[in-house]
């Protein structure tokens, strides 16, 4: 028996030393920039992965080795601030009504296409946007949205009279953006908007809330750039692991295409964040980064700010559930004299995303 547990623990010991490397790295591959070094911000991708697989390991040394569990166990006490990250737990926050605040939506609308209806051209469809009907349910003072300009300038495939109309009363103040646009409750100015790509940029604007000034990033950052093909490939992979090898020049295109996404995202956040520096007071930083909680663009906007969803969010928190991506790439960050008390994911399926409600008070 004891001839067995050796072999078993020379078998497995190289087994667990990578996966525990592997989960420091994709844990704290985010103060490494993708422009200086790429893979591990790929590797942040499957964080959740790798870092479950290394704790595994925690019951299984038990068996063979029992003082080899001091490796997996570590390595995972290690990667706790990133789980957190990943994953925060709260519950049951107080909202005081009372209390002066406002309200906040981000919201990836997708061209307020119905995910639902392309999916499942079956599907029965209701004669509204559901994702318009997302925002006005939401009714929050401040929505700010991407992938999408105004309402009133889009051709619309499906919507009603009275939505828009309920719109425009609801939201007396718009700006635009370059595909973004913000609609506000309070009088709101544009301050600047940049273009990055074709599939990136940040539009900045100030709200003023009954006198009290906010300034509003609200981004779209380099998105993967993946088409059809690409994602039948990564659906095939992902069912049947065994294809890889068939799909080896696919896999690496697609792999290329993450990692230029990852450097071009590494420049935009450091723009973001150096105007977010040099802009004093209120700041709310928010949209789609097209990056998780524990990757270099994220930490970069977030390092010396507040977060909404690691405050006051239970679980990940997956903005975005679709091709078999679950991950949260949509964040409201936010700095000044105000704080977030309360924070809803979206439960209803329209857009590609999930939208973000947070509640803030003034201090």
């Amino acid at each position: 028996m004891k001839i067995l547990r050796n072999i078993l623990a020379a078998l497995i010991l190289p087994l667990n030393i990578i996966t525990a490397l592997f989960a420091l790295l994709a844990a704290y591959g985010e103060y490494i920039s993708p422009q200086t070094i790429p893979y591990p911000a790929l590797l942040g991708l499957a964080f959740p992965i790798v870092a479950i697989v290394n704790a595994l390991f925690i019951f299984v040394w038990p068996f063979v080795k029992p003082l080899f569990v001091l490796l997996p166990l570590l390595s995972t006490l290690a990667c706790a601030p990133a789980i957190w990250k990943y994953s925060p737990v709260h519950f049951g926050d107080y909202i005081d009504d009372n209390h002066p605040g406002f309200t906040l939506l981000s919201y990836n609308v997708y061209y307020f296409s119905d995910i639902e209806q392309e999916m499942s051209p079956d599907a029965t469809s209701p004669d509204y946007n559901r994702t318009l009907q997302n925002i006005l349910d939401a009714d929050a003072d401040i929505v700010m949205a991407q992938e999408a300009p105004l309402p009133q300038k889009m051709k619309w495939r499906k919507v009603t009279d009275g939505q828009l109309r309920q719109l425009q009363r609801r939201y007396p103040y718009c700006v635009s953006g370059n595909n973004s646009f913000v609609m506000s409750k309070y009088p709101v100015e544009t301050i600047l908007d940049t273009v990055y790509s074709t599939s990136a940029s940040t539009h900045v604007s100030r709200v003023d809330i009954d006198g009290r000034k906010v300034t509003l990033f609200n981004n779209h950052l380099e998105s993967i750039g993946l088409d059809q093909n690409d994602k039948n490939t990564y659906r095939e992979i992902t069912a049947q692991p065994d294809s890889i090898r068939s799909n080896w020049r696919n896999i690496k295109q697609i792999t290329r295409k993450f990692i230029n996404a990852f450097e071009m995202r590494a420049s935009q956040v450091q723009f973001v964040d150096s105007l977010a520096k040099h802009t004093p007071g209120n700041i709310i930083i928010c949209g789609d980064i097209n990056d998780t909680p524990n990757s270099y663009a994220y930490r970069t906007l977030a390092s010396q700010r507040n977060d909404a969803y690691l405050e006051h969010g239970c679980g990940p928190g997956f903005t975005y559930r679709s091709n078999r991506m679950w991950v949260r790439i949509d964040h409201v960050i936010y700095e000044g004299s105000f704080t977030a008390r309360y924070i809803r994911l979206g439960n209803r399926r329209s857009s590609d995303h999930y939208p973000l409600f947070v509640r803030f008070d003034w201090q």
